[in-house]
């Protein structure tokens, strides 16, 4: 007997169900194993070639200066530019928390590069939007590393000094403060928010 068509549908539905389920499992986890394995490949490319290049076993050089305020752009967007984790997004300045579900969120009652104070950036560690508008590799920043934040059209770059996590109801790291200071942070561990990752920075400029 052949199997009927409510048969076959709902078997066909059964395995959607499961592979949406599997997805929504690993999708979270995907960069980083991307990540890996694009270490991985560039670790064999350096020790099977026959150049001296730069290996990623090596210490990295001390970074160079960088020119704190770059020449104006022809634009009035603000966006966010982390080289060390190759972030480069949008931001979005607001005074609503529901803009964090969109992307990288700045909180617009707080500092500011014109203005100064503690200006204070946010987003999630993932969103099924892509990883591009999350702060997904924060963690992964180190000190010295440099944050340029374009705003209004102009570039200000930052250097962070401080790596530290704090309890979720830690609000001070929002507090104003006198000195013009960069605070980003966001949830950790991974697909959790048990804690907040956090990395402040200070200006160049």
């Amino acid at each position: 007997m052949k199997p009927s068509f409510l048969k076959i549908l709902n078997t066909f539905l059964l395995i959607l169900i499961i592979i949406s389920a599997i997805y929504i499992i690993i999708a979270p986890f995907l960069p980083q194993i991307i990540k890996a394995n694009t270490i991985n490949i560039t670790l064999v490319d350096n020790l099977s070639s026959d150049i001296d290049t730069p290996s990623l076993l090596k210490p990295a050089p001390d970074k160079q200066p960088i020119e704190t305020i770059s020449e104006p752009i022809d634009t009035s967007i603000f966006a966010i530019n982390i080289p060390s984790i190759k972030l480069d997004s949008q931001l979005i300045s607001s005074n609503t928390n529901k803009d964090l579900w969109k992307g990288i969120w700045h909180r617009n009652n707080t500092g500011n590069p014109v203005n100064g104070g503690n200006m204070v950036i946010t987003a999630h560690r993932f969103l099924y939007t892509g990883n591009n508008n999350t702060f997904y590799h924060l963690p992964e920043i180190q000190l010295n590393d440099i944050i340029s934040i374009t705003w209004k059209g102009r570039k200000y770059d930052y250097k962070v000094a401080k790596l530290f996590e704090v309890t979720p109801d830690a609000v001070e790291i929002e507090a104003p403060t006198e000195e013009h200071i960069l605070t980003l942070y966001t949830c950790t561990p991974l697909w959790t928010s048990a804690k907040r990752f956090v990395a402040q920075a200070k200006p160049l400029f």
